[in-house]
């Protein structure tokens, strides 16, 4: 019964993971023009009992030479009378859209990321990051890397997670994760001076709106990736 609700749930769920992402933009805080917090959350199907949600996302660096983020889902279920199925999802990411001063020119991004999940019926959650067109991790990843970049054009970085909890006939499940990066750009060689980072003149609506294309595709990618049930 474990596996068959959660091959149920989680197959199902790949039919709207396309909308769920893209509806991220409905679900905004902007902390700044370059920054944007975004997640949703809602119970798929019975009636959810979610007695604890610690999720949270944040990003931040702007203006300095490192910028930061990170997004977590941590949720805790409830016993319904009756041992009634239900599923509840809930997705956070954050996103930094960027640049650097100047021409364009050669140098370095300095990336370090993580990404780990925990859950009893799957490994974990759906969790990892991008940095947009560039490089992307997913599920149990971490490390540092140095990616060839072209100073005074603009990019963008993102983390998110998916978690959820459900019960069925035997008991309680749960899936949660974390993901996050911190990131610095060198100037012409991996070991050259850090270079600031800034945020991307006006206009930016249309990048923005490309960005979450983007992002939407990022996370298709790693759904798939991801999810060992199918």
């Amino acid at each position: 019964m474990i596996v068959s609700l959660a091959h149920s749930f989680v197959h199902g769920r790949g039919k709207w993971v396309l909308l769920l992402i893209a509806s991220l933009a409905l679900f905004t805080t902007s902390l700044r023009a370059g920054i944007i917090i975004s997640g949703t959350a809602g119970c798929e199907f019975g009636t959810c009992n979610v007695i604890s949600d610690s999720s949270t996302a944040v990003a931040a660096g702007l203006g300095t030479t490192q910028l930061t983020g990170s997004a977590q889902v941590s949720l805790l279920g409830g016993f319904v009378p009756g041992s009634q199925p239900w599923g509840f999802v809930e997705v956070k990411a954050s996103t930094i859209t960027a640049t650097t001063a100047g021409p364009a020119r050669p140098g370095y991004f300095d990336l370090q990321y993580f990404s780990d999940g925990s859950g009893d019926i799957v490994p974990a959650a759906i969790e990892g990051g991008s940095i947009f067109g560039v490089f992307q991790w997913s599920f149990h990843d971490a490390g540092h890397t140095l990616i060839p970049y072209t100073l005074g054009t603009p990019f963008g970085i993102t983390v998110g997670v998916e978690g959820l909890a459900t019960q069925d006939l035997n008991g309680l499940h749960g899936w949660s994760g974390i993901a996050s990066f911190q990131l610095q750009i060198h100037e012409g060689t991996p070991t050259g001076p850090l270079v600031q980072i800034t945020d991307v003149p006006e206009p930016r609506d249309l990048a923005a709106g490309g960005l979450m294309m983007l992002m939407t595709g990022v996370w298709l990618s790693i759904r798939r990736a991801r999810s060992p049930i199918r």
